[in-house]
């Protein structure tokens, strides 16, 4: 039995004894040995091609202290000896078994030790993202890539010969580690899934308008925010479709997968290969239009890709999370003006909702500029997230869905469970701005045009796709779990980290009750805004 190397292969994660971190020192030599000769070869290509972005590629970049020395030997080159508004796009390459999450979780680290050697304003700009796949086949569109480098590892052949049988199911399902419980955020989306299908015709109006627009060889689409389970794919489905149907077949994708370095880009990665084969069975080979996928962990409200490199933006259920909690939320003495609340109220003070408001106003715009930068002048965005109709917040606004996990939080602190100090402390960053906010922000950013607005609703119960409001106490009981589940799903990092994981469960059961309570007096909804902007010239 021949077995595909990239479906076992991948060196001991982690930092322990036995882990490839820990026992890399033979590699860490060669590139050490070799760096004079990787120089020349980042200097000769820059001065051949001279590009605005230059994209190199490490094959085989393993997890551990030597992942980003090619990275660092490049920047130094770069600072050293490349002139102009140069940008350097760095793609990190191994297979699904590459530890992703310690690579990710570790470049704000590398990047703070770089800027202490080299010096910040000396840094060429650079962006970092991880292709998980075989090189032995095609990683990247054509014609994209300026310098590919590879160490210790063409050594490994594609395949090797197996006695007897392999479960490769197995296999397959032991590598799936967390993110699939029942409190997961893969299997407590639906609300997400929902809107992801909702939006889809605005998407696909987007991808064909762009590409009609740009007419990219190949096309780069990114997507915000993305999560990691059954919806982390489900946008790169609807582009593919959209390109199978409507665009050029010599036009290629290159498909970049972004979320914070927290996301669990591993068990992302090592769902590609059956998306692949899922994708193949319903749309015909012939028709389906080559595609590359690269995942991006950082922020989004700062930059993420090198100057006008992207032709669209998607973004679902992101935009409503601020870059962090209000500053502003204490007075000069350090008392909280936010006491016994985790969201501003309208009963609370002035000063927590203005707070509040100024975040999201300071984040939305960096968020607008930043795509500015990385977007082709024509290039589109498609924003999906929750807000509010009016500065009035209605009865499924998120001040109502916070202030219930805010009262469960004090019925906690009532009996002792919670420390008072912690509650005081404890503020969502997320804002839910009205549509009149994030127009004015669009608006006086100037560097986009609404194409289109559009504004629906979307039951708090995950589960509940009716319109009727039927009072029935064993419906909203029903519902109360489902809207506490998605919301655990989403907070439950942020709560554990400010209370423990002690109170998790007693304060979702909580939550839950009363969610029931507050949906038995009136159904409640999200309301949603769907966003078309384009770039400006």
């Amino acid at each position: 039995m021949s077995l595909k190397v990239e479906q076992a292969l991948h060196m001991v994660g982690g930092t322990g004894e036995t882990s490839y971190a820990s026992n890399s020192r033979l590699q860490e030599k060669a590139i050490h040995r070799t760096k004079s000769v990787l120089a020349i070869a980042v200097e000769e290509t820059y001065k051949a091609l001279h590009p605005e972005h230059m994209v190199v590629v490490d094959l085989g970049c393993s997890s551990g202290p030597n992942t980003f020395l090619v990275l660092s030997h490049v920047l130094s080159v770069a600072t050293a000896k490349l002139s102009g508004p140069t940008e350097l796009q760095f793609f990190l390459n191994d297979l699904p078994g590459n530890d992703f999450n310690c690579l990710f979780r570790s470049l704000d680290g590398f990047k703070k030790r770089l800027e202490g050697e080299i010096g910040e304003g000396l840094l060429v700009p650079y962006h970092v993202a991880g292709v998980a796949g075989s090189f032995y086949g095609r990683l990247f569109p054509r014609a994209s890539v300026h310098l590919f480098h590879s160490s210790f590892c063409l050594t490994w052949l594609e395949c090797y010969l197996l006695e007897g049988e392999m479960s490769l199911k197995v296999e397959q399902a032991l590598h799936m580690i967390g993110g699939t419980g029942g409190t997961s955020y893969a299997s407590n989306s639906r609300l997400q899934e929902k809107a992801i299908h909702r939006t889809k015709s605005v998407l696909a109006i987007a991808v064909e308008e762009t590409y009609k627009a740009l007419h990219p060889e190949h096309m780069v689409v990114v997507d915000l925010g993305c999560s990691s389970g059954p919806n982390a794919l489900l946008v790169l489905s609807h582009v593919l479709r959209v390109a199978a149907a409507k665009l050029s077949g010599t036009m290629e994708l290159q498909f970049f997968l972004n979320d914070l370095p927290g996301n669990d880009f591993n068990c992302l990665f090592r769902s590609l290969e059956g998306f692949k084969k899922r994708l193949e069975g319903e749309i015909s080979e012939g028709l389906l239009v080559p595609y590359h996928v690269a995942a991006v962990a950082g922020s989004f409200y700062g930059r993420l890709f090198p100057r006008a490199s992207v032709h669209l933006f998607h973004s679902s259920f992101c935009l409503m999370w601020l870059s962090q909690a209000p500053e502003g939320l204490k007075t000069k003495h350090g008392v909280p003006l936010n006491k016994g609340n985790i969201y501003w109220t309208e009963s609370g003070l002035a000063e927590v909702e203005k707070a509040y408001e100024e975040q999201f106003r300071n984040d939305f715009s960096t968020f607008l500029r930043s795509r500015h930068m990385e977007l082709n002048v024509g290039g589109r965005m498609v924003l999906v997230f929750v807000g509010r109709r009016k500065r009035t917040p209605g009865h499924g606004d998120l001040v109502h869905l916070y202030g219930l996990l805010g009262e469960a939080l004090n019925s906690m602190v009532l009996e002792g469970i919670v420390l008072e100090e912690k509650l005081d402390t404890f503020n969502m960053p997320s804002y839910g701005a009205s549509f009149e906010e994030v127009e004015s922000v669009i608006h006086n950013e100037g560097l986009f045009d609404l194409d289109g607005a559009e504004i629906f609703e979307s039951s708090w119960d995950p589960f509940d796709d009716f319109e009727d409001d039927i009072h029935t106490v064993s419906k909203y009981t029903r519902s109360g779990k489902n809207v506490a589940n998605y919301i655990r799903a989403v907070m439950e990092p942020l709560i554990e980290h400010q209370f423990g994981a002690a109170i998790l469960d007693d304060l979702f059961a909580r939550y839950a009750h009363g969610v029931s309570k507050h949906l038995l007096k009136e159904k409640a909804n999200h309301t949603i805004f769907l966003l078309s902007l384009k770039k400006k010239a």
